[in-house]
């Protein structure tokens, strides 16, 4: 895994507030977070061997964000320290009906460039699954996708979304996007399962294997050369989305990992994210294996399109 670390800022407020109004919130939550780290977090829990590459700041969140990679057993010796640079940090209101808005200033993360990954070159022996988003700069990632070991599965998980991400969709093996990033990236407004196979579709024919989107409540559409899959997602009690679409990737990855088919994959994955959305905050949010494994019968079954 690679991409961002942050100390993540939480307030729970009743709403989410509109533009230039303040309103009242509940005690500020201060959990370690990041895309990157999440992901890796959410692999480990669910039983996989994950190392992180990363870049921190030589500051109070830094080392506390060092700390957080150990406690969850993730290998961090890819995790550079920079000097003279604070570390990325996510400011993240949630309402109470589990909707949230997110600011990420990164700090650290912005310095990721190819000599990141060049330096690291020891976390990709015997990696079956590479896997990347957003949160560092294109080159980084572009170097990431790159740098990858034949044979393996190469995943970015476009997020935050930018358009430049489309000139990397030639090097991925799966692209995993939700409604709004499929929207950007496929210039399609992707509001239901067969607008989301349209996008999916798109982005296929920009060179991508496999495209997943990623419905929220709706759960998930996968295109790949076994043509479409829906995925339902079971109702649950949504208590805070951050951290579903790094569950639903790290499972993703997991299962690739080990071999399982696309469509129990997917499913997986949604059963993953499902979990994530009734826990507060990001990295408490992530599943183990056992409470997947015990919550896959509650997923409905998918079918073809």
């Amino acid at each position: 895994m690679a991409g961002g670390i942050n100390l993540d800022m939480v307030v729970r407020t009743p709403r989410l507030p509109r533009p230039g109004e303040t309103i009242h919130g509940r005690d500020l939550v201060r959990v370690p977070g990041g895309k990157g780290a999440n992901q890796a977090a959410a692999v480990a829990r669910l039983g996989g061997e994950a190392r992180l590459l990363a870049l921190v700041g030589d500051d109070d969140a830094g080392r506390l964000l060092l700390r957080s990679v150990t406690d969850d057993r993730v290998d961090g010796r890819w995790v550079q320290v920079v000097a003279g640079v604070p570390s990325g940090v996510a400011l993240i209101a949630v309402a109470d009906d589990g909707s949230n808005t997110i600011i990420v200033a990164p700090g650290a993360n912005a310095r990721a460039d190819a000599s990141t990954v060049s330096a690291a070159a020891g976390a990709f022996a015997g990696a079956r699954v590479v896997m990347g988003q957003l949160e560092w700069p294109f080159a980084a990632i572009q170097a990431l996708l790159m740098r990858a070991p034949d044979g393996s599965q190469k995943i970015l998980n476009a997020a935050p979304a930018e358009r430049r991400a489309l000139d990397l969709l030639s090097l991925v093996d799966w692209l995993i996007v939700n409604e709004t990033e499929a929207g950007l990236l496929a210039e399609v407004d992707v509001r239901d399962e067969a607008s989301a196979l349209q996008a999916a579709a798109r982005l296929c024919h920009r060179g991508v294997g496999h495209a997943v989107v990623t419905l929220g409540r709706r759960g998930a559409v996968l295109l790949g050369p076994d043509g479409p899959w829906l995925q339902p997602a079971p109702a649950v009690a949504v208590v805070d989305t951050t951290a579903a679409g790094d569950a639903f990737a790290g499972a993703l990855a997991v299962a690739l990992a080990d071999g399982l088919a696309d469509e129990v994959a997917a499913r997986f994955a949604v059963a993953a994210g499902s979990l994530a959305c009734t826990v507060l905050g990001a990295r408490p949010s992530l599943p183990t294996r056992a409470s997947v494994d015990g919550f896959l019968a509650r997923i409905p079954e998918g079918r073809r399109a």
